[in-house]
């Protein structure tokens, strides 16, 4: 359990940190960037072989996918990562619906994120609400009582962890 939280709170660390460097040049050296991509994808990609309900994982990982927030080298390198691990580490039972509804779910977080809060169309308690994304987090609390695993929401929290910590020590 320790391995899977600490997996996914270092591939929460390196996506935000290959976002941050794609986004804001933050390497003159995009070889890096491709690395950390590399990186983070194996460790995802175990990460969702090991993890409870990995359909949630990979929803998500559709969901930006079709959201458009795979638009960097660091990220395509990352996202082929993920998908060659999944074949190594053995391709997990999914359920199709689930996929989809996860994927959905992440679709109307990122439109929320990108139309709303970074729009600066609400203000207050409200943009405040938005900006943690919570749209995932509570789909992984109702997720985790209707499955009986807290690890469903614990694992996201951690992954949540790492890219936030990330997001504000490179801002």
């Amino acid at each position: 359990m320790i391995i899977e939280i600490l997996a996914a709170f270092l591939s929460g660390l390196l996506v935000k940190t290959v976002d941050n460097c794609e986004d804001n040049n933050l390497l003159k050296d995009k070889n890096i960037s491709v690395l950390l991509g590399a990186l983070y994808g194996i460790i995802l990609g175990y990460l969702i072989t090991v993890a409870p309900l990995p359909s949630f994982w990979i929803g998500i990982l559709l969901g930006v996918v079709f959201a458009g927030k795979i638009d960097s080298i660091g990220h395509y390198t990352g996202l082929g990562f993920t998908l060659i691990s999944l074949l190594y580490f053995g391709i997990p039972i999914i359920s199709i619906s689930l996929i989809l509804l996860i994927s959905l779910i992440t679709l109307v977080e990122e439109w929320v994120n990108d139309e709303i809060v970074d729009k600066n169309k609400v203000s207050g308690l409200v943009k405040s609400f938005l900006s943690i994304r919570p749209l995932l987090e509570i789909t992984s609390i109702i997720l985790a009582v209707i499955y009986n695993n807290p690890l469903i929401f614990v694992l996201l929290l951690s992954f949540d962890l790492g890219y936030l910590i990330t997001d504000k020590t490179l801002s």
